[in-house]
């Protein structure tokens, strides 16, 4: 009789242990291993994405050309909810990533101004990099504080969906992550921007002819 607790004692260790190895074996963890890495985040351009109380949305992309040389300007909204003021850099918080897995270096100008954001508030922000043909041959990547979005998919752009090269520049801009889309590419030649949208032209009206007076009235 007084081996009857011992062996209730053994079964219960056992029971726990094959429990513990059926739910590790089911959802793949090892004690001690680590976490696997954020997989890459919705493709949406308008989801906020970021940290510490700082985030920002894409809003659009736009592709500019000029002789052989490609320009993207991804332009961003940033939302600062600290209670201090936040100056975006471009070297130091985003990073544009071919589908090699290769960073593709920031683009500035002596006279770009440097912007910043009040705290509770938004504002925009205009990247810039130079890229090659083969930078767009694949997707894109833009990461932001340890969070990353697709900008472009794998679909390559090819050589006529680039905007004209003109010695004024010629500029497309994307709004979402496909840009082989004709809904998602619009023209934005040198002498102004096109409003992109998906809704037919409207129908010119003919306004309807006036009846004819009757005999006797003025």
């Amino acid at each position: 009789m007084s081996n009857i607790p011992l062996i209730s004692k053994n079964l219960g260790v056992r029971a726990f242990a094959i429990f513990a190895l059926t739910v590790f074996g089911l959802t793949g963890c090892k004690p001690g291993a680590p976490k696997a890495p954020a997989a890459v985040d919705p493709l949406d351009y308008s989801i906020s994405l970021g940290a510490d109380n700082i985030t920002y949305k894409l809003e659009e992309v736009v592709v500019a050309r000029k002789d052989e040389t490609i320009e993207l300007r991804p332009r961003v909204r940033i939302r600062n909810d600290t209670k201090e003021k936040f100056t975006p850099d471009q070297a130091r918080d985003f990073k544009l990533i071919n589908g090699s897995n290769n960073e593709v270096p920031p683009f500035f100008q002596a006279l770009d101004p440097k912007h910043f954001v009040v705290p509770k508030d938004s504002e925009p922000f205009v990247l810039r990099y130079r890229v090659n043909l083969s930078d767009l041959a694949g997707p894109l990547y833009l990461e932001f504080r340890g969070t990353k979005r697709v900008v472009k998919d794998r679909k390559p752009l090819v050589e006529d969906r680039l905007p004209l090269s003109t010695s004024m520049g010629g500029q497309k801009s994307f709004v979402a992550v496909d840009w082989t889309a004709a809904a998602s590419v619009g023209r934005l030649p040198p002498e102004g921007p096109v409003i992109l949208t998906d809704e037919p032209a409207p129908t010119p009206v003919t306004p309807a002819p006036k009846p004819a007076n009757e005999p006797g009235t003025p």
